[in-house]
Formats: C-alpha cells, sequence, structure tokens
C-alpha cells in the first residue's frame, strides 16, 4: 500500500512540473511587460507635469527660452535635450473677421526636432481640442512634450508591439 502512495505522489509531481513549465514562459512574459508598462505610466505623468508647468510658465509672461529652461531643469528622468521636445505655441484669432484659431509663433528645442507639432505649424490652423473659435483679445499658449520611449524588455520577437514609440502631451492655457 506503501509503495502505491509513493508512485501516486511522484506522479502528481511530475505533473505540477510540467505545469510550471508551461505556464513560466507566460510568467515571464507578463513580469517582463508589466515593468515596462510601469515606466511608460511614469513617463507619460512626467511629461503631462511638464506640459502643464511649462504652459503655465509662458502663459503668465515667461519667455519661451525661460520656459525651456525651466522645464529642461525638472525633467528627470527623461532627457528632452537628447530623446525629447518642446514646442510652444501662441495661438490667437486669424484676424478681426475671422475667429479661427491661428498659429502666429512657435518655438522647438529638444532633440526631437523632426517632430511635428500635433497642435499645428506658424501660419497655419490651429488643433486645438474642443476649440473652433477665439473671442477677439484671447491668446492660448499650447505646449507639447515628446520624448523617445525605449522598452528595457523589447518583446516585439513575441510577437508582442505594446509599447509607443513616444510618450507626448500636451497643455493649453
Amino acid at each position: 500500500m506503501r509503495a502505491l502512495f509513493r508512485k501516486r505522489q511522484n506522479g502528481e509531481r511530475g505533473v505540477a512540473f510540467t505545469e510550471l513549465l508551461i505556464t513560466m514562459p507566460l510568467l515571464t512574459i507578463t513580469m517582463l511587460a508589466s515593468v515596462d508598462i510601469g515606466r511608460l505610466i511614469y513617463f507619460n505623468q512626467v511629461a503631462t507635469d511638464l506640459s502643464r508647468e511649462a504652459a503655465n510658465l509662458v502663459s503668465r509672461g515667461a519667455t519661451p527660452q525661460a520656459t525651456f529652461a525651466a522645464t529642461l531643469l525638472a525633467d528627470e528622468p527623461l532627457d528632452l535635450v537628447a530623446d525629447g521636445g518642446i514646442v510652444i505655441s501662441q495661438v490667437r484669432r486669424r484676424d478681426v473677421n475671422d475667429d479661427t484659431p491661428w498659429i502666429f509663433q512657435q518655438d522647438k528645442t529638444g532633440g526631437l526636432e523632426e517632430f511635428a507639432s500635433k497642435v499645428g505649424a506658424v501660419n497655419q490652423a490651429a488643433n486645438i481640442p474642443y476649440v473652433e473659435s477665439l473671442e477677439p483679445g484671447v491668446t492660448i499658449m499650447a505646449v507639447e512634450i515628446v520624448h523617445s520611449f525605449d522598452p528595457i524588455f523589447d518583446l516585439t520577437g513575441f510577437g508582442l508591439a505594446l509599447y509607443p514609440n513616444v510618450v507626448y502631451d500636451a497643455a493649453f492655457f
């Protein structure tokens, strides 16, 4: 009777080990992906904070150069000089008779010079969420923060393209 019990226990050990071998790759991928998802959320929050603070500064009269300097001092853990960028756009009415939001001035800095502003380009209509027209005398300052995102654990080899290439946020004051 004892020998039968031992045999059964050894058989159960083999099943448990087989189940572990089957689930281990999935558990490993889940763990690695969660590390990078956490980093992505953190970088996104930093970009959101930076864009809001920069927009607040520039809307209160700071020059774009002073705003760039203050933002770059606070950009840790992002490195906007090497792997990111800041775009500051000044938006007003197109003219007295046309209330279309229009970009009159735009300043850029950072390592992603090829980044095209999602707000628009100088001398073009501005793309500002929920704003289709502006009252006379209203100026909107838009600040965009962009940073490239490189995951620590590249899971594309497993057919998983989970992460965006850039972290982006915009603030409007």
